[in-house]
């Protein structure tokens, strides 16, 4: 066939008309795109007329360069409401349904320049959450039922305590902690973003202040709150170890202190407990660490010596006043370690810990990873800086059609981490270290058997009792 009958031809007449077609659809799509495409400020005007039911003036609300994270969330977006005066944000709830999110739209109310309760809660998107549909409408409208308490500093949660708002139903308890956290985050934007509430400033050290005074403890951190339960080694003639419950709270401040045993030692008339500060516990409640620091005049790492105590407390029982200044300076001082700055701390929710002749034992529950089902609950015993015992107590390992992943774990994972130092374990790890560590990458690829996370849960745990060794001992 010449050219000249090809271009006569019928192929060439059907490709030129295709040509044409996908010319004229292309053009007709571009233009479509620009008549269809939904802006922005389309975007945010829909969403507010959804929860509103009514076009309202919204102006946007800067969030803080390097982002805005909240202990249990995250903040993308944030518009004031010139209307009513309330704050509309959008909010990301972590700690979900296998570690899943749950993104909301929140109507923070606002007026007389302060928070006064939440208004409408509307679902924007949600990722690993299979049950949200049991979410239904009157569990939303319960975020509006609790102005007063929101006002005075509670915040939601999945159960019930003292400044906790309990908000879940039944069978979905994670999603409904992925909404809850949403829902905090929401307020604490507005209180820190739009009041200027500060983000506290707390000691943070490599260290645990005061960890030569405490022989054993238990330490668990939620939602920016660090509850303690403490035993001061006895001091001078001070008869036995005093136990203490401490609560400080995420502006660094004590908001609970409590006496659980004393052991003033005996007198002919009856105890040095008597001779103590009066209600000392009161006394230190409110107080944050620089305050409690100057009642003692002094810090460090162990206190032995009651020189510079403050003369208010040098009552006759001066050493037992001291042993309870220890603990509230520990709880104090160290909350910013056991929140942010110690090695794994951010993968462990709390730590059951005892310190005795150079070894130091723990019992750590570590947070679930990835797709783990649930939290691992592991003892590990270190000396001299490699670890001694290690078992694990509760597998929180997923179920699968077959049985479940923990069959798939390293084989003999315990005995493989016992003899080990933290430098094998980072090596483990592939070097990566901090406070927390939400990736199996580097991860040695022993560990890579089809449970991974649950392997990964299992070295975290191992790294944070040989990386922390130092800090507990003393």
């Amino acid at each position: 066939m010449t050219a000249k009958e090809f271009f006569k031809g019928n192929v060439f007449r059907s490709l030129a008309v295709l040509l044409i077609i996908v010319i004229l659809s292309s053009g007709i799509l571009a233009i479509c795109n620009d008549l269809l495409k939904v802006s922005d400020a389309d975007r945010i005007n829909r969403v507010i007329a959804q929860i509103y039911g009514k076009d309202v003036d919204a102006q946007m609300v800067e969030i803080p360069e390097n982002g805005f994270d909240y202990d249990g969330g995250s903040v993308s977006e944030a518009y004031l409401i010139k209307d009513d005066g309330n704050y509309l944000v959008k909010s990301t709830g972590n700690e979900g349904y296998k570690n899943g999110t749950v993104t909301l739209w929140v109507v923070v109310e606002f007026a007389d320049n302060a928070i006064q309760g939440i208004g409408k809660v509307k679902v924007d998107s949600y990722e690993g959450q299979t049950l949200m549909a049991n979410f239904n409408d009157a569990y939303f409208a319960e975020f509006d039922k609790h102005d007063e308490e929101i006002a005075s500093g509670a915040i939601f949660a999945t159960e019930a305590d003292e400044d906790l708002i309990p908000n879940t139903v039944t069978g979905t308890t994670r999603s409904a902690n992925a909404i809850c956290n949403a829902v905090n985050t929401a307020v604490d934007f507005v209180k820190r973003v739009v009041l200027g509430e500060d983000t506290p400033v707390v000691p943070v050290g490599d260290g645990l202040l005061y960890a030569g005074n405490i022989s054993k403890g238990s330490v668990s951190v939620k939602r920016g709150t660090v509850t303690y339960n403490l035993t001061v080694t006895s001091m001078e003639n001070v008869h036995d170890n005093f136990v203490i419950e401490a609560t400080v709270d995420k502006s660094g401040t004590l908001t609970k202190f409590a006496i659980v045993e004393n052991g003033s030692s005996d007198k002919g008339d009856g105890t040095y407990a008597d001779d103590m500060y009066p209600d000392i516990e009161n006394l230190l409640i409110g107080k944050n660490y620089e305050e409690i620091k100057a009642l003692i005049g002094q810090d460090g790492n162990e206190i032995t010596s009651s020189d510079g105590i403050d003369p208010s407390l040098q009552t006759g029982a001066t050493y037992s006043n001291l042993m309870c200044l220890t603990a509230a300076a520990y709880a104090t001082g160290n909350y910013g370690w056991f929140t942010s700055a110690g090695l794994f701390v951010g993968n462990v929710s709390s730590i059951d810990f005892s310190v005795k002749r150079g070894t130091v034992s723990y019992t750590l529950t570590v947070t679930s990873m990835e797709n783990v089902h649930d939290n691992f609950v592991i003892d590990v015993a270190v000396k001299n800086g490699a670890i001694t015992e290690y078992t694990i107590v509760e597998n929180g390992s997923s179920d699968k059609g077959d049985g479940t992943y923990a069959d798939d774990m390293y084989p003999d994972i315990e005995n493989f981490l016992i003899g080990k130092t933290y430098e094998d374990i980072k090596a483990l790890l592939g070097g990566q270290e901090g406070s927390e560590i939400t990736s199996s990458d580097g991860i040695d690829s022993s560990l890579h058997t089809g449970a991974t996370y649950s392997n990964l849960m299992c070295v975290v745990a191992a790294a944070f009792a040989t990386g922390n060794y130092s800090a507990f001992n003393g």
